[in-house]
């Protein structure tokens, strides 16, 4: 795919806040995520590059219940996710993580079944991680610890962000861990924050993380 039409993709689901997902090469293969309206805007945009062959495979629309928002109904993160051309199973595996793997197989032409919706999982890399941002393991009187990262805007995000570092197999170990201590906070009505943590049987430990 050209270097241009690369920047287009990403360009457009950036403008109009979309979370996205797009794996480059033969097949190509993209799912995004946003406010209706937005996702056909893109869509559109899109149809009006030049390509050999583009088509809608399949779609799901939520509808916000009372008092809903828009983040509160995401299973993507609001940002934009390139994988190469060599990454359809790393593609897959992060379908699956947030609960697409259903989008995914249609996408894909195939039927969801207990046996295919694994398809690609057992073979992801660590390329899945492209959300986070880990540290070294640091090892203190025979216990091992390591820090990720990941930037979050609601609690949707914090949900798929975890489910993509836990469940892909070439991560597995930190699903292991003894304690996963986590914490969050994201920006919410002016100047407040929306914040929660998680001690894993630590005391105390998540309320340090804040």
């Amino acid at each position: 795919i050209a270097t241009s039409k690369r920047e287009a993709v990403k360009q457009y689901a950036v403008e109009r806040g979309l979370g996205c997902i797009a794996k480059i090469g033969w097949p190509g293969a993209i799912v995004v995520e946003g406010r209706e309206s937005d996702v056909q805007d893109y869509v559109d945009a899109l149809k009006k590059l030049r390509w050999k062959h583009l088509a809608v495979r399949g779609e799901e629309i939520l509808v916000a219940k009372e008092g809903q928002t828009l983040d509160d109904l995401r299973a993507l993160p609001s940002t934009f996710t390139e994988l190469g051309e060599n990454q359809m199973s790393d593609f897959a595996a992060m379908c699956k993580a947030v609960g697409l793997d259903e989008l995914f197989m249609t996408l894909m032409k195939k039927k969801p079944d207990s046996k295919e919706s694994r398809i690609g999982v057992e073979t992801a890399s660590a390329d899945t991680r492209k959300w986070w941002v880990s540290g070294e393991p640091l090892t203190d009187r025979k216990s091992v610890f390591q820090a990720h990262l990941a930037l979050v805007n609601s609690r949707n995000d914090v949900q798929a962000a975890l489910a993509c570092l836990k469940n892909v197999p070439a991560v597995r170990k930190i699903a292991k861990a003894t304690h996963n201590i986590m914490a969050y906070r994201f920006p919410s009505i002016g100047s407040s924050f929306i914040k929660d943590c998680d001690d894993d049987g630590e005391t105390a430990a998540g309320g340090r993380l804040l």
